[in-house]
């Protein structure tokens, strides 16, 4: 097993609640699609097998659990982004806009904060529907109080 250390944001344990519930507009939709809709961003695998956008973030795990069938193709860029956080690799890597597809090694929920001050993004909510956030390029910086700079050591395989 090898480790990494990675300068990331933590999202504080009493912030959890408030960025469990939907960022903006919910569609409900337990396919993950929502018709004509067009987005910069998908985060999720379902919401990205599923719906139209220019760039899919995808950790190949639905509810936590291992997806076997990889359904997203084309040409990728792995990055590392521990659970419950921004790390300033996945900061760094989603600038690479000439990929459509990044594959995450730990969790992508959180880089929806991320993408979304480039362009719109869509994610999904589990067992609802889809979530999507408009452009805003100060959303991050307005969330920023319930992140806590750290180094952390992830752990693969």
């Amino acid at each position: 097993m090898a480790s990494l250390k990675l300068p990331c944001l933590t999202l504080l344990p009493e912030y959890r609640l408030a960025l469990s519930t939907p960022l903006s507009k919910l569609y409900v939709s337990y396919t993950g699609y929502v018709k004509g809709l067009e987005v910069q961003y998908s985060v999720g695998d379902v919401v990205s097998v599923n719906q139209n956008s220019r760039y899919k973030i995808v950790d190949w795990k639905t509810r936590r659990k291992e997806h076997v069938e990889r359904m997203v193709r084309g040409d990728r860029l792995v990055l590392v982004n521990p659970p419950g956080s921004l790390s300033l690799n996945a900061f760094t890597m989603l600038k690479a806009k000439h990929y459509g597809l990044f594959e995450v090694v730990g969790e992508e929920d959180l880089l929806v904060l991320i993408t979304g001050r480039e362009g719109d993004v869509v994610y999904g909510q589990p067992g609802v529907g889809v979530v999507v956030l408009k452009k805003n390029p100060f959303y991050l910086s307005s969330l920023i109080k319930g992140f806590k700079p750290v180094v952390s050591v992830y752990e693969f395989e």
